[in-house]
């Protein structure tokens, strides 16, 4: 993990913002990485419940983000859908998530 200001580092890619970059050096990589894999990946019509449903990220047990997560996927999509973001300790209530953190 980064400490401090890097060197060399700019902004210049249009999708990072200076808000990303700046929870990336508070928080290290995790949170952005894990709504970003969600990206990569050929999703079937039947990951979702419906046309409409949201990307679902999920964190089960202790949430060790604090608010980092929930800041690096506001405003944020996963294949044109928005994000949502739960955090259980109950496994049965991970039936529904995209990507589940444990």
């Amino acid at each position: 993990m980064l400490r401090g200001q890097p060197q060399g580092i700019a902004p210049t890619h249009p999708t990072i913002s200076l808000n990303l970059m700046a929870l990336h050096l508070q928080t290290g990589p995790l949170p952005v990485f894990l709504y970003s894999y969600g990206k990569f990946i050929v999703w079937p019509k039947s990951a979702f419940y419906s046309v409409k449903a949201p990307f679902r990220l999920c964190v089960l047990g202790k949430n060790p983000f604090g608010e980092a997560l929930n800041l690096a996927v506001a405003n944020e999509t996963v294949k044109g859908r928005k994000i949502a973001v739960r955090y259980t300790y109950l496994l049965k209530n991970t039936f529904d998530c995209n990507i589940l953190y444990i």
